[in-house]
């Protein structure tokens, strides 16, 4: 670290430079480093010169001394000099002076002691910078553009309005990237006008005539004061707070809105200009992601983003998208999340709420269930365990204690919609189940998509077990609850008032949350696999028996039709009443009074488009499903179980009614 002998350049119109470690002629451009705080130094926070952003005209023209310029600084007071240049030579001369005034030797101004034609010693300054400012014994801030004049505060107590410019906005330095680190780093602040007269002096235990002082700057810059006052430490904030505090920042090159960052999140990271502003803050982001658990990381929203279910990255694109109204506290859940190839891998659990386009996978950022109401981000799963994120913007959902939530699970979150897996036509295996039919339990929890309502049947491992429980309404007062257990290559139907027990020790916590093959779900419940009689399933149909609530005894009917869906292709089911145990014969939607004794009616009519989510036409009649779709299925005493005698034919094709 370069500072600046303030004596020599007061007394001798020249430039000295001095490291922290030993002492160096103004030659030598030193090591760029030193760590030993033995000398007391003062720090300059300034705004470069600027031009007017409408007319691109020079608004306030200043020729910066560079360190390759630092041997041609002179006399600033000599009037033979251009404009520029004397107020570049002002701004050194004047700060070293404040600095001798206030009882320190060494000043550093990133202007001319960072050689910037270096890059790796312009990588290492910037990454060293915040610390640079929390280790200054004082920082001068320099508000060039200031209303006020070369006057002192009346009686010690400082004007803020003298923080504003002639037209009544506030000075440019509270608008700049740079400066907000700045601020937040220094122990102590002093502030001075155009001129160089003072304005106030910000430290802690600040007097409390201090009060409106300190109020003004933290009304301009949204930052709270016990922030920029050291009575409160960065790391107690949200990622999100400090991303709002710099949301309203500018910068001169677009990559600087992130590098300006890093040291509020203590985060290091290589320069590499020319990549653009949206590259560089979401490199940032994933570095923050690495270093913490927070997950107001992902509490950024578009203003006037109303596009339902549009997928978008889950990294913001800049530190403008954080300025939603409501901060979002440091949200430290028992989980963890970390960066890999697949996506952010997160340990947490999902809500699954009810909107009015249906039911939606929601990671809550903040609040709970004792809470009124939670700030969160909808998710959409696009694969086993792997999710994108919908819209733009955050939601607030209240009683979030009504609605289900999935257990603590690993899942991945894909960074951005590029990273969106390529899917097949269509997913071999997977059921989807209208929405007539309720869920009551399913098994594993990562196979099912509550959006699309489907049972994916792509999982990790190919004899996988999966299971859902649904509720069918046969009439206003009559239903049944059926469980379709699938196991490679068959698909079995479990009654829930015949098979309570097996149906009870297969929907647990632990088989939720775990995948299991069919051997290791007989070891568990060995009476699964004790049943005495086999029928088929032929290509379009089956028939079973079920009880209903009363334990009268109900003729069913299941098959599956075609449904195109957008992001996954499956399968629609379909259970109706068996029209005198016509089977596959049976094709008529609406069933006619039974022998069970009372009307029924089809659980579910022929879907139309309307009725699907995303759906798309034009798919053709036959497709190829795989045998743990349907398959052989043994049935004994109005159960329908799997028969493991059964032959598979896995080349066989299976007709999928059209809709």
């Amino acid at each position: 670290m370069r500072l600046i002998n303030t004596a020599r350049v007061v007394n001798d119109f020249t430039i000295e430079f001095f490291n922290r470690r030993h002492e160096v002629d103004d030659d030598d451009e030193g090591d760029g480093s030193g760590d030993n705080a033995e000398f007391k130094y003062a720090i300059l926070s300034h705004t470069w010169g600027w031009q007017d952003e409408e007319t691109g005209k020079w608004a306030h023209k200043v020729d910066e001394v560079t360190y390759n310029e630092r041997h041609q600084f002179s006399n600033p007071f000599n009037e033979s000099l251009p404009p520029s240049k004397r107020k570049a030579y002002r701004k050194i001369y004047y700060t070293c002076r404040r600095a001798l005034d206030l009882g320190c030797s060494y000043v550093w101004i990133d202007s001319c002691c960072i050689d910037k034609s270096n890059s790796a010693e312009l990588t290492e300054s910037i990454n060293s910078m915040f610390r640079w400012y929390s280790e200054a014994d004082v920082c001068l801030v320099y508000l060039v553009d200031s209303c006020g004049g070369a006057t002192a505060p009346q009686n010690g107590v400082p004007d803020p309005h003298r923080l504003y410019t002639k037209d009544g906005t506030s000075c440019r330095w509270f608008s700049r990237c740079w400066t907000l680190q700045e601020l937040l780093a220094s122990r102590k602040l002093v502030f001075y006008d155009g001129e160089w007269g003072l304005i106030g002096t910000l430290q802690d235990q600040a007097p409390k005539d201090l009060d409106e002082f300190r109020s003004e700057i933290s009304k301009i810059t949204k930052v709270d004061a016990e922030a920029f006052l050291g009575e409160a430490q960065l790391w107690e904030y949200s990622v999100e707070a400090k991303m709002n505090w710099a949301s309203n920042r500018k910068a001169g090159r677009p990559e600087d809105i992130a590098y300006s960052l890093l040291g509020l999140f203590d985060i290091h990271m290589p320069l590499i200009y020319g990549e653009g502003a949206r590259a560089a803050f979401q490199r940032l982001q994933l570095e923050i992601i690495k270093s913490t658990s927070d997950l107001s990381i992902f509490a950024w929203h578009t203003e006037g983003s109303h596009q339902e279910g549009q997928i978008c990255s889950v990294l913001a694109d800049s530190p403008s998208q954080f300025r939603f109204p409501r901060r979002i506290c440091r949200v430290m859940p028992e989980s963890h999340h970390t960066m890999t190839n697949k996506g952010i891998e997160m340990i947490s659990s999902l809500h699954r709420v009810q909107t009015p386009s249906g039911e939606r996978y929601f990671l809550v950022l903040q609040g709970d269930e004792s809470q009124s109401d939670s700030i969160g981000i909808f998710l959409r799963k696009v694969d086993y365990n792997v999710f994108q994120r919908v819209e733009e913007s955050l939601a607030q959902i209240p009683n979030l204690a009504v609605y289900p939530a999935t257990h603590r699970n690993t899942f991945y979150i894909t960074s951005s919609p590029q990273h969106n897996l390529k899917l097949p036509a269509l997913d071999p295996g997977s059921i989807h189940v209208p929405p007539e039919y309720e869920v009551i339990d399913l098994l594993p929890e990562a196979c099912w998509d509550c959006e699309n309502r489907v049972l994916l049947g792509r999982i990790p491992c190919n004899d996988g077990v999966k299971a859902l429980k649904l509720s069918i309404t046969i009439s206003d007062e009559h239903w049944v609850e059926v469980t379709l257990l699938s196991c490679p290559p068959n698909l079995e139907i479990l009654t829930y008032r015949t098979d309570k027990a097996i149906s009870d020790a297969l929907f647990t916590r632990a088989h939720r949350r775990e995948f299991m093959n069919w051997d290791e779900l007989v070891n568990k419940i060995p009476q699964i696999n004790d049943f005495d009689s086999t029928v088929y399933i032929d290509d379009d149909s089956v028939s079973f028996e079920a009880r209903d609530q009363n334990r009268r005894k109900v003729p069913l009917l299941i098959k599956l039709v075609e449904t195109p869906l957008s992001q996954i292709a499956a399968a629609t089911l379909q259970i109706s009443v068996d029209e005198g145990g016509k089977g596959k014969d049976s094709n008529t939607p609406q069933a006619t009074p039974s022998d069970s004794g009372f009307s029924t009616k089809s659980a579910i009519d022929t879907l139309t488009t309307a009725d699907l989510l995303s759906r798309h036409s034009g798919s053709p009649d036959v497709r190829s499903i795989d045998p743990d779709l349907i398959a052989a299925t043994r049935i004994a005493n109005g159960r329908a179980v799997r028969s493991r005698k059964v032959p598979s034919n896995r080349s066989r094709r299976y007709k999928i009614e059209k809709t």
